[in-house]
């Protein structure tokens, strides 16, 4: 039997510790881990839940949502690009508004025009709900797009949030990492 050694990595253990193993933090992928399923882990594991992330917030699952819009788009002009930005324009106890705002500029970054409320993305932390006014196409579509990660985003933890998780609960336990 031989082992394709194509996808492996090793850790060279020069002190000859007696070691399990090596967790490598890109073994963490980018992936989403849904909150249920990452609970149902860690109790079937032996662990309490008091080792879960925080809880996901909806201002935090609506300010990830909308960071990742951001995008750069040519005009058609020669030269000539649209920056579709997101900046927040107020935040309180019941809603959070965030702006798509759009920065014509040319091809050394020159801003040529500039439009603050190309979209007006609104949360009612209330009701976990988003509502959305636009000026174009492209910033409907954003807003669309915002809209969809948001629903995944306010009930699954982010790979970086798992590797904080696993990076707790090993230091805890005074292991060798």
């Amino acid at each position: 039997m031989s082992i394709n050694l194509e996808n492996m990595t090793a850790v060279q253990n020069k002190q000859q510790d007696g070691i399990l193993g090596h967790l490598m933090w890109f073994s963490v992928g980018k992936q989403l881990v849904k909150m249920d399923d990452l609970e149902l882990v860690l109790v079937k594991s032996g662990l309490p839940v008091e080792w879960m992330p925080n809880a996901i917030r909806p201002a935090d699952a609506f300010r990830r949502s909308t960071k990742e819009i951001e995008t750069r788009k040519s005009t058609g002009h020669a030269g000539v690009f649209e920056n579709f930005l997101i900046r927040e324009v107020f935040s309180d106890k019941s809603y959070v508004q965030r702006n798509i705002v759009v920065e014509k500029v040319d091809q050394v970054g020159k801003r040529l025009d500039y439009n603050s409320r190309a979209g007006v993305i609104t949360l009612d932390k209330q009701n976990s709900s988003l509502t959305f006014i636009t000026e174009n196409e492209i910033a409907k579509e954003l807003c669309f797009e915002a809209e969809r990660n948001f629903n995944i985003y306010k009930d699954h933890y982010s790979a970086q949030q798992v590797r904080v998780m696993v990076s707790k609960i090993l230091q805890s336990r005074h292991l060798y990492i």
